[in-house]
């Protein structure tokens, strides 16, 4: 199975503790949906936080908040009418899957983030195949 993965962090597309996209990072979701229309298989949204506790009107907790921004992320996603909802799914994961130890505040902000994953796999064509390079190109949009 092939998995794609896009990392949205929280710096530039999300003010702390919000769920609301920056108005600047509407252009990249746009972009990312016209990539997302043209690759099948099915995929989602994953949100995630550092394990800094948040408790305001709008969200009791880490898991609503990652929540909250992986379905706001989704969202923006379908609105290409060329999307199906049906490939689509919303996970929120809190502070269960860090990227790395939440141990600096430079550590912290790695784990705020949304990863839009698609997963192929049956229907992988036999004659797609992937530069040997593209992995160097990951940093970019993240």
């Amino acid at each position: 199975d092939l998995k794609i993965i896009i990392r949205i962090r929280e710096k530039g597309s999300f003010a702390s503790g919000s769920a609301t996209l920056d108005r600047g990072f509407l252009s990249v979701m746009k972009r990312i949906s016209e990539a997302v229309a043209k690759a099948p298989g099915r995929g989602g949204g994953a949100g995630y936080t550092d394990n800094i506790p948040i408790s305001t009107r709008r969200f009791r907790s880490n898991w609503e908040l990652s929540s909250a921004r992986a379905v706001t992320v989704v969202h923006a996603l379908l609105r290409n009418k060329a999307i199906d909802p049906e490939r689509v799914l919303v996970e929120g994961h809190a502070d269960t899957n860090p990227l790395v130890p939440n141990d600096t505040p430079e550590n912290r902000a790695k784990n705020r983030r949304v990863e839009l994953v698609i997963e192929r796999g049956d229907d992988l064509d036999q004659g797609d195949t992937l530069p040997l390079d593209a992995g160097k190109q990951q940093g970019k949009g993240s």
